[in-house]
């Protein structure tokens, strides 16, 4: 036996538990789940590790703190064959595919478990993350859903199911999985009772707003009443899980956990059964098998073997392979395609030697693929970086989306795989300087952060785009890209147009039509976005002044929110200099001047968006 005492051994036997149902947890969270003092834990996780009861893996990403994470060593004391053991990894691997989402639900896990533990109403009595690798013949739970917990007062139960919400999952992604949860409720396949509460754990607000319009108009389409869903924001569910932090769908207060699940006197589920009783202790000696972590390793280092595993495996392992700056650099060529090893050290503040390497491992990792040609038949070419499927298989695997909806329906550009496919990179090849000229601007934005201004968010073309009302039509507008910089104490939002002069002046006036539609839909205020066009000539310069006057005028408006300049001016003294043509004068200002209306609270929330590195 490992430990020498009984109450010790029972926090071994516990900790195997938790790690059985929860599997990659860390000491922080071990710590929450035991009540013990992280030093404590972490000693005796060492122990363990060191007598092969269990190992441990350190992923890396730039949104969660590096960390140990342990597992179970399967095949430990256990006589466990071949066949089980690869199974279990292949879950492992699948949860590395999806880490961030795996550390975001443990430590929702965990807090819930330390919450109710000081509650005096209602006990847990069961939490656990549910298998990624089970088929739909296999499953008693809805599809896509992550966790399963149960609580009890007296004699009621209240089982619930838990689903993680990413910021990047496209919202088709969030509407197909309203409508597995409504098929699996109308299929009896929860033993003939009503579904339980779903709780939805979103990134933010907005996220939640997205579930409660998509939940409303599936429920409508059915004509049943909506789902009970519960939702909730990340930061709210860690801070405090049972508390009043939970909407429902058809409701807008918020109110605690125990209100929102559907209580019942009925016997617990089979899941709920299989909790209360844990596995004894394991016994004997351990057998030697090599780590997950030096296993998945050598496959990354091995392209032959790596391709023979299944899709989901091979992106796990690169998962686990890859640091936070592979990843960090992987999300960037992904939102912004065609960007130089020089233009991603000056937007990632790298030294060029770093990008260098990170970028060679990527390629030898086939995430991404280089071009070489130069831009505007002048410049020496250069290479130029582009995510590959591969590449986005990893990104989506992230976001927790199938990688073909992903590509569909998402916002990042990789090669199409079929004639049928949209491929949104061929259309930033075919436009190569467009889309150079576009990444040039932000580079030398970057480049050029100074006490003037500094850029705080870059947005890309598909993400950038506004669906709005006018004239009893709904229009699309659509900007090449647009941005965030920050001004002293101000933030300044933009719409960026990157002209090379090809257009007719006849499609400039329709494009500025929109952006005349769009300002007036929403009252055309100092506290709207500024449109900056950089275009390549005094004189094309003087002809969009012209267009963007008649298409204002058409709807009795003033261009008052745009700014023009040249390219070589932003290349040469800087986008924060004074370079820019504002409406009514041809002197060069700079933008943002000292005239540029302060938002209050909008630092806060473009600052946040930055936590992904866009």
């Amino acid at each position: 036996m490992i430990q020498t005492t009984e109450q010790e051994r029972e926090v071994v036997r516990t900790a195997f538990d938790w790690l059985e149902r929860l599997p990659l947890l860390g000491v922080d969270d071990l710590s929450l789940l035991l009540n013990a003092r992280q030093g404590s834990v972490s000693r005796t996780f060492t122990e363990l590790e060191r007598r092969g009861w269990v190992e441990w893996v350190f992923p890396e990403s730039p949104e969660t703190s590096p960390a140990r994470l342990y597992l179970l060593a399967k095949g430990g004391g256990d006589v466990v064959s071949t066949e089980t053991h690869d199974q279990d990894r292949k879950e492992i691997l699948l949860r590395l595919a999806r880490l961030e989402t795996t550390m975001a639900f443990n430590r929702f896990a965990a807090v819930l478990v330390q919450a109710a533990s000081h509650d005096s109403q209602t006990d847990l009595v069961d939490i656990r993350s549910l298998p990624l690798g089970v088929n739909r013949e296999g499953r008693w739970w809805p599809p896509e859903i992550e966790g399963y917990g149960c609580l009890r007062e007296g004699s009621f139960r209240a089982p619930f199911f838990i689903a993680w919400d990413r910021a990047g999952a496209p919202d088709l992604h969030r509407r197909i999985r309203v409508s597995g949860w409504y098929a699996f409720g109308d299929s009896k396949a929860w033993g003939g009772r009503e579904l339980p509460a779903i709780l939805v754990v979103c990134p933010r607000e907005r996220e939640i707003e997205q579930w409660v319009r998509l939940a409303t108009a599936s429920a409508d389409r059915r004509g049943c009443a909506p789902l009970s869903l519960a939702l909730a924001t990340s930061s709210s569910a860690w801070r405090e899980p049972l508390g009043a932090i939970w909407r429902r769908v058809d409701a807008t207060c918020l109110l605690p956990l125990r209100e929102r699940v559907r209580w019942d006197v009925r016997a617990p589920s089979q899941a709920e059964s299989a909790a209360s009783n844990p596995k004894p202790l394991l016994q004997g000696t351990p057998q030697s098998r090599s780590p997950l972590r030096d296993w998945a390793r050598a496959l990354a280092e091995d392209e032959r073997r790596r391709n023979s595993l299944s899709e989901g495996e091979r992106v796990g392992v690169l998962a686990l392979a890859a640091n936070g700056d592979h990843k960090t650099l992987l999300k960037w060529i992904g939102h912004h395609p065609l960007l130089s090893p020089a233009d991603l050290s000056v937007l990632l503040d790298m030294s060029a030697d770093l990008v260098d390497r990170l970028l060679k491992r990527l390629s030898e990792w086939r995430l991404v693929g280089p071009i070489a040609r130069a831009a505007n038949g002048r410049d020496r070419p250069a290479p130029r970086f582009f995510l590959t499927i591969e590449g986005l298989k990893l990104l989506a695997a992230q976001d927790g989306v199938p990688w073909q909806r992903y590509f569909r329906h998402g916002v990042l550009a990789a090669p199409a795989q079929g004639k049928r496919q949209r491929d949104r990179l061929k259309g930033f090849l075919n436009q190569f300087e467009h889309t150079v000229g576009v990444n040039s601007f932000f580079v030398c934005l970057a480049a050029s952060a100074t006490s003037s201004g500094r850029l705080l968010r870059w947005v890309n073309a598909a993400e950038s785009t506004k669906r709005y009302g006018y004239g009893g039509k709904t229009l699309l507008l659509r900007p090449d890209a647009s941005g965030t910089v920050a001004v002293q104490d101000r933030v300044c939002r933009f719409f960026l147009e990157w002209d090379r002069g090809t257009m007719r002046g006849k499609q400039m006036r329709e494009k500025f039509h929109y952006y005349a539609a769009y300002f007036a839909s929403r009252g055309d205020s100092k506290a709207q976005p500024a449109v900056l066009i950089v275009t390549n000539s005094p004189h094309r310069e003087n002809a969009i002044w012209h267009d963007l006057e008649e298409a204002f005028g058409e709807i009795n408006g003033m261009p008052s929110r745009f700014f023009t300049s040249i390219d070589s001016l932003i290349r040469g003294p800087g986008p924060f200099a004074r370079v820019w043509r504002s409406f009514g004068s041809s002197r060069r200002v700079a933008w943002p001047d000292s005239s540029a209306r302060r938002e209050p609270g909008t630092f806060a929330e473009d600052s946040t968006t930055k936590e992904s590195g866009l």
